[in-house]
């Protein structure tokens, strides 16, 4: 538990078929503010591939019993720095709840698990547009990596399989 600068504690656990409905909500804010989607996660898909899913882990911050963020991870390893560490796909948090520390408990609880997993990074990427996330991520004492994220989703990965 994380005592935030409100009178509650925060509460940072791996995420449960409860939190579907919370994490699909946030999900949606995150697709709509990086202007990538119209968000299209609902609790089944939260359910079933995020929470169920294999190779993927999901925790969440809750106060009071209510969730109010998730960070969304997989093991990964980095020959550059031949190292194991995570790939974090997700950090968000609800619109209401930003700026209570919140992103910076999820961020130290999954430094804790990286290092008790063996590993040494936490790789992640923002949207140019992602202005709020830049600043944020800016604050915690990372080096950026000048790198060209790509990516082939619907037609394009179809397009990709061999006849």
């Amino acid at each position: 538990m994380v005592e935030d600068t409100l009178t509650s504690t925060l509460t940072i656990r791996d995420a449960e078929d409860r939190d579907a409905e919370a994490i699909a909500v946030i999900s949606r804010q995150l697709a709509v503010r990086i202007e990538c989607a119209p968000g299209l996660m609902t609790p089944d898909l939260v359910k079933h591939e995020l929470i169920r899913g294999r190779g993927l882990s999901v925790m969440v911050a809750e106060r009071d019993g209510t969730t109010l963020g998730y960070c969304l991870y997989t093991v990964a390893y980095e020959t550059a720095f031949a190292a194991r560490g995570f790939y974090m796909t997700d950090l968000a948090v609800d619109e209401s709840a930003r700026g209570q520390g919140i992103g910076k408990a999820l961020m130290h609880e999954l430094a804790r698990r990286v290092k008790a997993d063996g590993g040494r990074y936490i790789w992640w990427v923002t949207t140019e547009n992602n202005t709020q996330a830049q600043a944020f991520y800016d604050t915690l004492n990372g080096g950026m990596a000048r790198v060209q994220a790509r990516v082939v989703v619907n037609e394009s990965f179809e397009a990709l399989l061999p006849d």
